[in-house]
């Protein structure tokens, strides 16, 4: 080795500290450790979303390491950065052991520090010999639950789970298998809300599938793997930082199996993330039935919002007002997802036919704007699912209302990853048997930053999930590797102080040093500073060793095998491929913080050795105008090297960029890029002059404004964004410009290059495309022409269709009106909220709002009366009226008293046998129960709206119904044959009356107990007062209202032909005994 007098000096000062350390300071327990290697993570640390991420790699070891198992072994992580070495927290799994206490190879998990900036190395120290080191506390746990409540008789939350703790909070409930209210949840996760301390009802806040399920028949109806019984479950991993389990269940009917591998990391920050990795095996064919809108799932977001005015457990959840995500043409998507639905069976916002792709950038997600709260899904890919034309993933969107009673209501809102089964028209049906998938997905919840967040966050997960040592199909696998090579660089023509950035971290000075930077073509991969003497590890010892020991140790830690008479620097386990290093002078004495003085562009194929040589740093400046003289921001100028780009910067807002590059003795290729036409090209010389002498250019463009009108086939402006867009053939690259809505109609897209351009607007699966060619500012005017099918039915206020009417749409100044045949009608017209009117023989029935944004049904409650219950209480009334007649005038009590209390029932029939009233000065509800039809309606009015809604209801409770309306009739059947028996069989028509009253007796009962069970979970009783949350039609908001309800007057007619049923059989045993005695005194 060659060292000048200076180096040699300022080495003796480093010794001489050195010594002066090992002499009367203990080293820490890092410093015992031999062995290091870098840790290439491939991520920028420095954005802030890059904190706390988890890093779970694969590493190989170049020498044995000491381990006995994943608590007692001597590896530790951290990073290097100014400061020196910092000791992160991390956990070891996997251990492939050469013997009893060495491994060659371990998979590693650590987290990004929130100190890190970009500028930190991450590395792994280990020694192979037995050392102690610090234990980490143990911030996550896995335990294997069961959970089970019943709100309503028949609807239960039965859960085989996996709860996962974070310190002392629960994150998720892995479900094993079971069901939740009739939907079955093997492979679902349940994401507690925060800091929540119990897995209840009320602390769920979103549901995330991973089954594949299908519909079937009847519409509405799934089947799939999320009905697993008997699962093969287990714990793969509980570590101090990451938890792992793994979960395989079969669909009742053989035909699909799921195995899926659960990983969730230490997350000391609001962001929440659970790494899925899936796979589905389709053990037999699968025919798609019933609405055809699940064709086989991949992932699904589901809220389930419910609310109860006695049940406390019942409150839960939200629906989130917005969808967003990628599409296929790159461009971001934007839906609303009712948030107080009303449809039953399930709304789809997008189905099947609307054909809507998720992109490249594969991220979708469910957010609300105002709170900026977030639950998403990330994609590793969009593609890979599947072979031939049917591969990628079609994103869908739902809602449903299950229940909705007084005081109670139950909906959902669910977001799916689905099957990508339509295409060019083409709708695929069937599941193939032999099919496998296999995908990594992301789980992930933000409190705050929306959608925005979710896209920052995605390419970070397509990076990390690369390195993640897990493979699809239920377990930790054997790493099949890419071939990695090292560079070996060489830095020459680059004074700087020895070991300058070492001792730069040691004093707290600015001590000049290098920095070199690696690049895959323009992504990050490494960093370091080079040296010629390298620095090994430093022993810890005594502070009372002899001065012999001292020296032997201090032999030690110059590393001199590995020194070289050149700076250098190796980067490991570089992947093949096209990279440029970058050579930068820190601390310079000039003022600027650091210098860009070399560069080398090299091809790693193999092991490679690169020299730099390096210069002085240049300086570039330009300054682009329009035809206006203003200046242009966002201009890329890039100078190229060797086709690759050296240095790259946008412009101002001025028009000017400053570029700094190494002198060289060739010229640089400058490209100006605008809206990704290559505007200006030219070849720049910076030879080291250009230090002094900053080469300038400028450069002047014409650009032109561009403006569109779009009114829907309404002539009105779209109530929905149609996103339009422009691109060009004429482009070098393919970039999609997007205008920004103005005011309702008016799109604007920035300045814009003369050119001839595509222009697309889209809305769901309507796409409408114009050719455009830009020289000079340019307004056109377009009609969008989406409309979707409005299909209404339309009830009376006892709930019976309407047969005639006139239903009228209006919005703004425009009118569409259709008359109701058989009860409903069918509109077609563009998405906007419509202001909805029914009328009839000049009277308005209901008006309410509609909002449209797609396929659409509803149902209108008008308050237009029914003749049929109007015409069967006039008849009732009339045979009670002949019954009193008959009773009167012809002395036939008993037979008067039957057609008394058959006209009572059935007048019974037709009324309501329950209700509900509230009001304020604004609002004012009220809901019967019928049992012609057998149905619950509410009709509610306020100053706009006039309209009412039919509730969704158990099945339970429809078939109780109609076993009442059976029963009753039966009771006048019986009394009816009574009127003509009762003078001839006596004693057969007191049991035919008993028989009748026990019937009466039972129906009663029957109607009671139902009742009750609805309105136990409801409003908390048959009868009371209380205050109630009630829903406005067409609105999304609710009010509450102080109501009373209770048992009506149906119900009261009931009881009352009950009593005279009574009195019946009691009057005939008297009449009887009366007559006996009359015989005998004769």
């Amino acid at each position: 080795m060659v060292y000048d007098i200076k180096t040699g000096f300022l080495l003796a000062i480093l010794i001489l500290s050195i010594f002066s350390s090992i002499a009367f300071e203990p080293l820490k327990a890092e410093e015992n450790l031999p062995y290091e290697q870098i840790i290439e993570i491939h991520i920028d640390t420095s954005k802030e979303e890059a904190k706390f991420q988890p890093i779970d790699i694969h590493i190989v070891f170049d020498n044995p390491c000491w381990v006995v198992n994943e608590t007692s072994n001597s590896i530790i992580v951290g990073y290097k950065d100014k400061n020196g070495f910092h000791e992160l927290e991390s956990q070891v799994y996997d251990l492939n052991h050469i013997d009893e206490n060495h491994i060659d190879a371990c998979n590693i998990v650590f987290l990004i520090p929130k100190e890190a900036n970009g500028e930190e190395v991450y590395v792994v120290r280990y020694s192979d010999s037995s050392v102690s080191k610090t234990n980490y506390p143990d911030h996550v746990s896995v335990t294997d639950n069961h959970y089970f409540y019943e709100p309503i008789s028949g609807q239960i939350i039965d859960l085989d789970y996996y709860k996962i703790m974070q310190d002392k909070y629960i994150i998720y409930g892995v479900c094993q298998e079971g069901e939740l209210l009739g939907n079955g949840m093997s492979n679902s996760v349940i994401k507690l809300k925060p800091n929540s301390t119990i897995f209840e009802t009320y602390n769920a806040e979103q549901i995330a599938s991973f089954h594949m399920s299908y519909s079937i028949n009847p519409i509405g109806s799934t089947t799939g793997s999320q009905w697993a019984k008997d699962v093969d479950k287990s714990i793969l991993i509980d570590g101090n930082l990451m938890v792992r389990v793994r979960i395989n269940g079969t669909s009742p009917d053989g035909k699909i199996q799921t195995d899926n591998i659960y990983t969730y990391y230490y997350q000391p920050c609001d962001r929440k993330m659970l790494f899925v990795d899936a796979h589905h095996r389709i053990l037999d064919n699968c025919e798609i039935k019933g609405d055809q809108e699940r064709e086989g799932t991949y992932a699904i977001l589901s809220t389930i919002k419910s609310r109860s005015a006695t049940i406390e457990k019942m409150n839960i959840g939200r629906i989130l007002p917005k969808i967003h995500f990628i599409g296929e043409d790159g461009t971001l998507k934007e839906y609303n997802l009712p948030t107080d639905p009303t449809a039953d069976p399930a709304e789809w916002i997008l189905s099947t036919t609307d054909d809507q792709d998720l992109g490249s950038d594969c991220w979708m997600c469910i957010d609300d704007p105002d709170s900026g709260l977030t639950h998403g899904l990330i994609f590793k890919s969009n593609t890979g699912f599947l072979n031939g034309t049917f591969d990628g993933i079609q994103v869908k969107a739902s809602v449903h209302q299950h229940v909705k009673l007084p005081g109670l209501e139950a909906d959902s809102g669910d977001l799916f990853a689905m099957k990508n089964a339509y295409e060019l028209g083409v709708h695929d049906t069937i599941l193939k048997k032999g099919t496998d998938i296999s995908y990594p997905v992301e789980f992930i919840t933000l409190h705050s930053g929306g959608y925005e967040a979710i896209a920052r966050e995605a390419p970070i997960y397509k990076k990390l999930v690369e390195i993640k040592p897990i493979s699809g199909g239920g377990q930790t696998g054997e790493i099949t590797e890419q071939n990695r090579y090292s560079i070996n660089t060489y830095i020459h023509l680059a004074p700087s102080f020895p070991l300058g950035s070492m001792l730069s971290a040691a004093t707290g000075k600015n001590l000049t040093y290098l920095t070199v930077e690696l690049y895959h073509e323009k992504d990050f991969v490494s960093s370091g500073s080079p040296n010629r003497l390298h620095i090994g590890s430093i022993e810890t010892v005594d502070k009372n060793a002899s001065f012999r020991e001292k020296l032997s140790i201090l032999r030690d830690v110059f590393d001199l095998k590995n020194s070289s008479i050149f700076k250098t620097i190796r980067f490991p386990d570089v992947e093949p491929g096209r990279y440029i290093i970058k050579v930068y002078k820190e601390n310079t004495l000039l003022g600027e913080n650091r210098h860009f003085i070399g560069f080398k562009i090299v091809d790693v194929e193999d092991n490679t050795s690169v020299h730099i040589f390096c210069g002085i740093e240049t300086y570039f400046e330009a300054n682009i105008v329009d035809q206006n003289n203003q200046g242009i921001p966002g201009v890329c100028f890039s100078l190229i090297y060797d086709n690759m780009t050296v240095s790259e910067a946008l412009s101002d807002k001025n028009g000017s960029v400053n570029l700094k590059v190494p002198s060289n003795r060739k010229p640089y290729t400058l490209q100006v890029l605008y809206q990704g036409f290559l505007v200006a090209e030219d070849e720049i010389h910076l030879k080291p002059r250009s230090h002094i002498f900053t080469v300038k250019r400028d450069y002047n463009i014409k650009l032109y404004k561009f403006n569109i009108k779009v009114k829907d086939t309404l002539g009105l402006p779209p109530a929905v964004n149609v996103n339009p867009m422009v691109n060009s053939k004429e482009m070098i690259q393919p970039t999609t410009i997007e205008a920004v809505e103005k005011e309702p109609g008016i799109y604007q897209f920035p300045p814009i290059y003369h050119a001839n351009y595509n222009l697309k607007l889209g809305y769901k699966s309507f796409t409408l495309e114009e050719s455009v060619n830009i020289n000079k500012d340019t307004s056109i005017e377009i009609v969008f022409p989406a409309e979707f099918p409005l299909n209404i039915k339309v009830w009376n206020s006892m709930g019976l269709p309407v047969s005639n009417g006139v239903i009228i749409l209006s919005r703004e100044d425009k009118e569409l009106s259709a008359e109701i045949e058989d009860g409903e009608t069918k509109f077609m017209i563009p998405p906007g909220s419509y202001k909805l009117t029914i009328t009839g023989d000049d009277k308005t029935f209901a008006t309410q709002t509609v909002k449209l944004q797609g396929d659409q049904s509803i149902e209108v409650i008008t308050s237009q009366p029914s003749a049929l219950h109007f015409y069967s209480l006039i008849l009732s009334g009339i045979l009670i009226i002949a019954a009193v007649i008959v009773i009167l005038w012809k002395r036939w009590i008993y037979q008067g008293l039957f057609l008394v209390v058959i006209g009572l029932i059935l007048s019974s029939l037709f009324l309501p046998w329950w209700g509900l009233n509230g009001s304020n000065n604004i609002v004012s509800t009220s809901t019967k129960t019928m049992l012609i039809p057998a149905k619950v309606i509410t009709f509610t009015m306020t100053e706009t709206v006039k309209s009412g809604e039919i509730a969704s209801i158990p099945e339970e409770f429809t078939a109780a119904m109609g076993l009442i309306v059976l029963l009753l009739i039966i009771v006048c059947i019986s009394l009816l044959v009574n009127i003509f028996m009762i003078d001839r069989f006596r004693r057969t028509s007191m049991i035919l009356s008993i028989i009748g009253f026990i019937v009466m007796l039972l129906a009663i009962g029957v109607f009671i107990i139902a009742m009750s069970a609805v309105t136990e979970v409801g409003v908390g009783s048959l009868s009371g007062t209380g205050d109630l949350s009630v829903s406005i039609p067409g609105e999304t908001n609710q009010v509450s209202l102080s109501c009373n309800w209770g048992l009506s007057t149906g119900f009261y007619i009931a009881i009352i032909s009950l009593l005279i049923l009574i009195v019946i059989p009691l009057g005939l045993k008297l009449s009887n005994r009366f007559k006996k005695l009359l015989s005998k005194k004769i």
